[in-house]
């Protein structure tokens, strides 16, 4: 369901009227309706996503922009009966080049899942674990760049970020921190024109913001994390380093106290490795 925060005349009528839902519906140990909050205020994302809302749209938004937010409540439907599938008894999972083989039963986690700061009791899809967590993953990180960047047109890309730091064994939120310290959440620079917020290239062009998520996150597992750069620090000697020709300001001297700022918000561990 769409609804809007404020719905009639009412401030937060939207909101409250999805909280007696979820509320009454989950005192019933029933299954709750998904929502999709609109809003031109960013004031009530947490509020929003902590009542496990499959999205919250910022006015005005764009044709793309709604596009993601069908996607993203799809991917949220329930499986039929029919398509349910069986629980494994066990499950597999990958730490570092080792294949871990864990009770599917028991209350298990796999090690992305702890990084990340989420907690996973049970997977259906033992190669596919995200599809379970990506939901919790995206949407923390898209509540956090609301918060900093209220116009930022990263919200609503959560989903993104995680897949590509997955996908790729990047931390996500070191990719969001990344994105937040070059262009503003791309909000700042030349690269808010070109679809890139990370500043790669320098000032490569993209075709969405997707796609430069994307692109960056196999950059870095490639680039940097293959080579051994997986903490910040390293990465930046690569990345920004101190004293380069396209730097004449000197900027790149606070890249890494930067990130390393920006990363720890979200929950991130500035001096360890960015790997997942």
């Amino acid at each position: 369901m769409f609804l809007d925060v404020q719905l009639g005349s009412g401030e937060r009528a939207g909101l409250e009227l999805a909280r007696a839902h979820v509320e009454e519906v989950r005192a019933r140990g029933e299954e709750v309706m998904q929502f999709v909050l609109a809003t031109a205020s960013r004031d009530h994302a947490l509020e929003a996503y902590d009542l496990g809302v499959v999205d919250y749209l910022l006015k005005p938004f764009t044709e793309e922009r709604v596009t993601q937010c069908l996607q993203r409540v799809l991917a949220r439907r329930p499986a039929t009966k029919k398509e349910e599938p069986k629980a494994p008894e066990r499950i597999v999972a990958r730490r570092k080049k080792n294949l871990v083989f864990l009770d599917a039963l028991l209350k298990t986690y796999d090690p992305r899942a702890i990084r990340l700061g989420i907690v996973a009791h049970h997977y259906r899809h033992p190669w596919e674990w995200h599809d379970q967590l990506m939901p919790t993953a995206a949407a923390r990180l898209d509540a956090w760049m609301a918060q900093r960047v209220p116009n930022s047109p990263l919200i609503g890309h959560g989903a993104d970020f995680v897949q590509a730091g997955v996908q790729n064994g990047v931390d996500p939120r070191f990719l969001v921190a990344v994105a937040a310290q070059e262009s503003g959440l791309g909000t700042a620079g030349s690269g808010a024109n070109i679809n890139n917020p990370f500043g790669w290239g320098p000032a490569k062009p993209f075709a969405s913001w997707t796609e430069s998520i994307q692109t960056v996150a196999a950059g870095l597992a490639k680039g940097y994390l293959g080579e051994g750069r997986d903490t910040i620090a390293a990465i930046q000697a690569k990345w920004a380093p101190v004293g380069a020709a396209n730097d004449p300001g000197g900027l790149n001297s606070n890249w890494t106290a930067g990130v390393s700022k920006l990363y720890a918000e979200m929950g991130g561990s500035p001096a360890g490795t960015v790997r997942i």
